[in-house]
């Protein structure tokens, strides 16, 4: 021993020859408050999405300042109200910041719990897992969560080639089907410009939607060349939501139930979108009365209010695949399972059935189809057709070439070209939300189509707003609704 008292091997602060790092000139949290907008902007422009911002410009949303929500309403810095009928993609089932969620949250974090307890029992994710195999129908009864919809996706996909033993066997997926960006939910995501700047994994098969015969023969022809060559899983969405709102025939998923039980492949289907009372059933593979061997779950399962996702599989998939001490954690994350987002998932389900939110979304959706059908019934010469179920619609407008006299496009086609794919829908957005505030989306994969899926909260005088709103916009006439347009914003140079 040294003979020294209160000696220590931490060094002090006030010790010339150890130096604090300085700490660099970083923005507080406030300053989203506080800062002027155009600085905002600005930095949104140069550290995050520079394309991205100059999309918003083009359709006039970069002016919009959202200071807050609640229900089916944005709140702007000038208090303005704005008619959120875009929902996240489906992400507000309950609406903008319900208060029970909000409680939630609240308590989780002044109770101190635990958000992460990996070498311990997750007790918050433990019973959000029983809680989605009772809701579930048969036996999807195992949960893997994690945080999006993608990383479900992920889980499923593996979990198929594992429980199958064959890594290599095909994966079936279907053309404009919408399952994520990640790599293996791209890999079966049927859009090529998504797809081609990237290398997919191997052995993902498009097949058409809603042709159940094509599917068939697709995988008859698969399985007679070689064992290798056999199809090990088909995953499908109940309705294709980024795909332009593409609703199959009655059935369908049916038929590719029984085609995947023929041929000894899983069935995956992907409620990321359409789940939890989005069609006016809990999920939408309910209307066709099927189960699927794996589920994937998303965007409404937080509420809007965490990021929580599920891949839920039957129980002799699961055990099969990773149900031994070797393989039980041969696919996981260091985020998934936190005790505030499982928590918040759970409250979420007893608010959409204490709330009557999936009957309503039944009701107020069959009001709202009847209302656009009568607006497509007066505007026949632009709206091609309006489809979907429950409160999910999709409105498909002409091609704006097709409208417009010759010299009028010639006129004007310079500046069409800076809007991108379906610039009829992007002008009917842009005025939709400027003159009416009313907020709509786009699918995906078919920019002429607007995505109306707005909180299940919804009700007939805000699907009024909407469609009142629509048919004042189209009534300008596609001359008259361009000249507006672009006058008002398009043109702006900052916007490039």
């Amino acid at each position: 021993m040294n003979g020294k008292t209160g000696s220590s091997s931490v060094p002090s602060t006030t010790d010339p020859s150890h130096t604090l790092a300085q700490k660099p000139d970083l923005l507080p949290w406030t300053s989203a408050a506080t800062l002027p907008w155009d600085e905002l902007c600005e930095l949104f422009r140069q550290h995050m999405n520079p394309g991205l911002f100059k999309i918003l410009g083009r359709l006039g949303y970069d002016s919009v300042q959202i200071v807050g929500a609640r229900d089916v309403h944005y709140r702007t810095r000038r208090g303005e109200s704005i008619l959120d009928c875009w929902g996240g993609f489906g992400t507000f089932n309950l609406g903008h910041n319900h208060p029970r969620l909000a409680a939630v949250r609240r308590t989780v974090d002044e109770q101190e719990r635990a958000e992460l307890c990996h070498a311990f029992v997750p007790a918050q994710a433990a019973v959000l897992a029983k809680n989605l195999a009772t809701v579930l129908p048969g036996d999807l009864s195992v949960s893997y969560l994690c945080c999006t919809g993608s990383e479900a996706v992920e889980a499923a996909l593996k979990l198929a080639q594992k429980f199958q033993g064959d890594p290599a066997g095909k994966i079936y997926f279907a053309e404009n089907a919408m399952h994520g960006k990640t790599h293996g939910a791209l890999s079966v995501t049927g859009n090529d410009r998504v797809q081609q700047p990237f290398k997919r994994i191997a052995n993902c098969v498009r097949y058409p939607f809603g042709d159940a015969h094509a599917l068939r023969r697709l995988l008859a022809t698969s399985a007679s060349r070689a064992p290798s060559e056999r199809a090990i899983a088909v995953i499908v969405e109940p309705i294709q939501c980024g795909g332009g709102v593409v609703v199959p025939a009655p059935g369908y998923l049916r038929q590719v139930r029984q085609i995947c039980d023929e041929f000894a492949a899983l069935l995956i289907v992907d409620e990321v979108q359409t789940g939890f009372g989005r069609t006016g059933k809990l999920f939408a593979f309910e209307h066709d009365g099927i189960v699927p061997d794996i589920v994937t779950l998303s965007k409404a399962l937080g509420g809007g209010k965490a990021a929580v996702a599920a891949c839920v599989a039957r129980r002799k998939i699961f055990e099969r695949a990773y149900g031994s001490s070797d393989d039980a954690t041969l696919h996981n994350a260091t985020f998934n399972e936190m005790t505030g987002s499982t928590a918040i998932a759970t409250e979420m389900l007893h608010v959409l059935y204490d709330e009557g939110l999936i009957e309503n979304a039944a009701r107020v959706g069959r009001y709202l189809h009847g209302r656009l059908d009568e607006l497509q019934s007066r505007f026949s010469d632009l709206v091609v057709d309006v489809r979907g179920r429950g409160l999910l619609a999709g409105i498909e407008f002409r091609n704006i070439a097709e409208l417009l006299p010759g010299a009028t496009l010639g006129q004007y086609l310079p500046k069409l070209r800076t809007l991108g794919d379906g610039p009829l829908a992007v002008l009917v957005a842009s005025d939709l939300l400027a003159r009416h505030r009313v907020l709509v989306a786009f699918t995906d994969f078919n920019r002429n189509v607007l995505r109306i899926e707005p909180p299940l909260t919804l009700r007939e005088e805000h699907v009024d707003q909407l469609v009142n709103g629509l048919s004042d916009v189209l009534s300008q006439g596609v001359t008259g609704l361009l000249k507006r347009t672009l006058e008002r914003r398009f043109l702006d140079a900052r916007h490039g």
